[in-house]
């Protein structure tokens, strides 16, 4: 059913759950999986209009990036997946994860969402909320307690499965 399956990731948001499913998910399809991670300087480099961003803190950042999104990818791999990972830069967020799903063809997109609420939630607003409504394709919105690593999916758009 499944031959491409994209996992877009934040580096400030650990989302085992999402990567275990989305593992799960390709192993049982046979599917390839896509992790992304968007740049989006003004969001990832937090500075206030007087802060001087030096080259090498830049560079820091992108290590630590990479870092991230080898450990995620070995998540992948070890439960038997295809895995690539892409890295872009682009704003706003979500227009591009939809852009980079439409360009590898990807058939469903597996996304985390931190469960923010209240006044979190009205401020800065929730990608994957947006991928959801925007995607065009089915999106597989995984919930990740902060507590708990042991989450179900709460909400699927476009896939009736179990």
């Amino acid at each position: 059913m499944f031959k491409h399956i994209l996992v877009p990731l934040d580096f400030r948001f650990h989302a085992p759950t999402t990567l275990v499913t989305a593992a799960s998910l390709a192993a049982d399809q046979g599917a390839m999986v896509t992790l992304l991670y968007v740049q989006d300087l003004g969001r990832d480099i937090p500075a206030t209009p007087y802060m001087m961003i030096s080259a090498e803190e830049i560079e820091e950042i992108q290590r630590g990036v990479t870092r991230f999104l080898n450990d995620a990818a070995a998540i992948i791999s070890e439960r038997g997946a295809p895995v690539m990972i892409r890295i872009v830069r682009g704003s706003p967020v979500d227009a591009t994860i939809r852009e980079v799903a439409a360009s590898i063809g990807a058939d469903l997109i597996v996304m985390g969402t931190h469960g923010r609420g209240g006044l979190a939630h009205a401020w800065s607003g929730s990608v994957t909320e947006d991928v959801i409504r925007n995607a065009g394709l089915p999106v597989l919105a995984v919930h990740e307690p902060a507590m708990q690593a042991s989450a179900r999916t709460v909400r699927v758009k476009g896939v009736n499965r179990p």
